[in-house]
Order: structure tokens, then sequence, then C-alpha cells
């Protein structure tokens, strides 16, 4: 792949490159639904300079030998499969087994290591990640409490000096940011499991916020989010998103009582379509 119009690390691809000359010497056969047997995926995240592999596999799993033969690469610090062959389940609805190398992997950022588990969403693009959270940073006074609602992993949140509540539906990511912030003794960040629209109007009457976060990566603001925040009265309000009618259905269900005051886009994802976009509103 041409490093100019990559879509990811080059690490990646070389790995892939290797791996992929592993399994043919191997023989190993692509997943045919027939049967419910074969590979049928393999995901690669980075971590700093190591490589975490998953393979999704048939009934069938993978050969002892042949991650044997993958593990003793350099590159790679662990190596998980699940078998799914289902067409329409989670890969982590059915659990991971760990073959090789560490329970969770590091991730340093802003001078501190932060550790994450198999199930946990990837950072796809550590540079473009920094430089968005550089920008959301930079639009929440220092002294303000925070209200995240999606925050994902958290890294986002434990790098702000503020006091910060944060409130996601995904287990796996509340797990590994409260495990963080404890680590890290982030006594001032606290991460609440569960249903968003459920929880965020108990969380908006019982405390007082000065700025709302709404990430909506995979999410869309609904109205019980939407009429919280209003009726709270929170003065200020950032949305970010990669789906532009996201978005814009966001700040359409706030123009009643918010203006948009900043408006800016971060490149999570190069060379392709989606750039993720970030509004700041105040209240009017």
């Amino acid at each position: 792949v041409d490093d100019l119009y990559r879509l990811q690390d080059h690490g990646i691809n070389r790995l892939l490159k290797k791996v992929q000359d592993i399994l043919n010497k191997h023989k190993c056969k692509d997943y045919y639904p027939r049967v419910k047997k074969g590979l049928r995926y393999v995901m690669v995240r980075k971590f700093d300079d190591a490589y975490q592999l998953v393979f999704v596999t048939g009934k069938d799993g993978i050969a002892k030998e042949v991650t044997q033969e993958i593990a003793a690469l350099d590159e790679v610090a662990s190596i998980y499969y699940t078998i799914n062959t289902s067409s329409h389940s989670s890969f982590n609805e059915k659990g991971f087994k760990r073959i090789y190398g560490n329970n969770r992997m590091t991730y340093h950022y802003d001078d501190r290591d932060f550790l994450f588990s198999v199930k946990t969403p990837m950072v796809i693009n550590p540079e473009m990640e920094e430089a968005y959270y550089d920008v959301v940073k930079s639009l929440i006074p220092e002294e303000a409490e925070v209200l995240s609602v999606y925050p994902r992993y958290g890294l986002l949140e434990m790098s702000l000096p503020n006091t910060v509540r944060a409130l996601e539906g995904d287990m796996n990511c509340v797990d590994d940011a409260r495990l963080n912030a404890d680590r890290l003794k982030e006594t001032n960040k606290k991460f609440k499991l569960g249903d968003v629209d459920e929880e965020i109007t108990h969380f908006c009457k019982k405390h007082h916020y000065d700025v709302a976060l709404l990430q909506l990566f995979n999410d869309e603001m609904s109205e019980e989010i939407a009429k919280s925040i209003i009726l709270s009265k929170i003065p200020e309000v950032i949305i970010t998103a990669k789906n532009m009618s996201t978005l814009g259905e966001a700040i359409a269900a706030l123009q009643a009582r918010y203006t948009i005051a900043y408006v800016s886009g971060v490149d999570m994802d190069p060379n392709t379509p989606l750039v993720t976009g970030i509004v700041k509103m105040v209240r009017l």
C-alpha cells in the first residue's frame, strides 16, 4: 500500500503481510459458511510499537503451530481468537480466548500509560485521535464541571484537569475507563455504566454542569438527551460526530436554546470521506 494513501499504520500493513505468508505456508483456509470452518477475519490493533492480533474463526479455530509461529514475530505482543459462525452477532458477544501475550495492552498518551482489554474499541489513528483531543480540550474551561456522554474508553476525559462525570452504555469501555482512572488516581473522574437515555435525566438533575460533551461516534442524540440538557440549562455544549447527519440533527435539537459559537473538523480517518465534526454551542 502506498504510504501516502494508507488507511492505517504502515506497520500494520507490514505485519499483515508476514501473517499472510504464515497462513499460506500452513495452508489455512478461508471461512466456508456451509461447513462453518476456516478463518473469517483478522483484526490488528497497534499500541505504541506493539501489535495485538485477533482472529475470528469458524468452529475449527486456528492451529497451534500457526499461532506459535505468529507469536514468534518480534512486533506481536498478544494473540486472541474467537469462534463466531453467525452473520449477525457481534464478535464481542462470543468472548475471546487468549493464546499468547498480555491480558491488556498498554497505550501511551499524555505522558501516561493506559491499559485496554481486547474488547475495548481500538484507537484507529493515534496521531489524529490526539489532534481531536487537543481541539476538544481547548474548548473546555479549566474550572468547568463536565458532563460527558458516550466517552468511550475515557482517554479524553482523563486528560482533562476538570471534574468529569461520564455516562456510557458499553460495559467494556466503562470497565477499562474505571480501571485506568483508579490506576492513575483520577479521583475526580467518574464513569457510569447504564442506558444513556434512561440515566441522563437523573444525571442532569442531580448535578450542576458547566459543559456537556457529547461524542456521537456510534450513537445519535436522542430526545431524552436533548431535553435533559435544555432543562438543566448547561451553559455550553460540545458535540462531536463523524456522521454529518448525526451532527446536524443534534444541532437542530438544541438550536431553540443554544447557538453555534465554534465549528471545526479533524481528519481522524485519513483517505476516507469521513471528517469528524466538532461544534460548540452556547446557551442563549
